[in-house]
């Protein structure tokens, strides 16, 4: 269905058809255009069946058989262990985030009392920072288990003389 806000001469011209012709319609039920209590015309598109299209089954079996070969293709990196399993993937990195965060969060605690002694602001730093390489380093760690390390864009920076991962 189709709303047209115009007036009735304007319906008329864009139908193609005379003022009194379109009167006609208007008033015979069934004949797809119809006068709504806003002032403004509908009109039945037609569009609800599809008229003269020609289907070119050769183009859709191709499109089909490349999906069935894609999804054939992915379903054996799956079994090769090539691909990974979206599930898994997202199961794992789940797992080695919780253990992350709740590793950095017990960080105050732990070495609190160490920190709480100390008067120099470079051992403070220092002992902060190792705790949280050390959660760092098993995230890593985790990752490598996982199977994830092998990203050949990864890049590792040094700061003095260590590697952050």
């Amino acid at each position: 269905m189709t709303t047209f806000a115009g007036t009735h001469t304007e319906l008329a011209d864009d139908l193609g058809v005379t003022e009194r012709h379109l009167y006609r319609q208007l008033k015979q039920d069934g004949s797809g255009i119809r006068k709504l209590k806003t002032g403004l015309y509908e009109i039945e598109d037609g569009n609800d069946t599809e008229k003269g299209t020609v289907v070119n089954f050769a183009e859709w079996r191709a499109k089909k058989m490349k999906e069935d070969a894609l999804k054939s293709k992915r379903e054996r990196e799956i079994l090769e262990g090539t691909l990974l399993s979206r599930d898994e993937v997202l199961k794992q990195l789940g797992i080695a985030f919780h253990n992350t965060k709740s590793s950095l969060l017990t960080i105050p605690n732990s070495i609190a009392g160490i920190v709480a002694v100390e008067d120099n602001a470079n051992v403070c730093k220092e002992i902060i920072e190792g705790s949280v390489r050390e959660t760092l380093v098993e995230l890593r760690s985790t990752i490598a288990r996982i199977g994830f390390d092998s990203d050949p864009n990864e890049v590792t920076a040094e700061t003095d003389g260590r590697a952050m991962v």
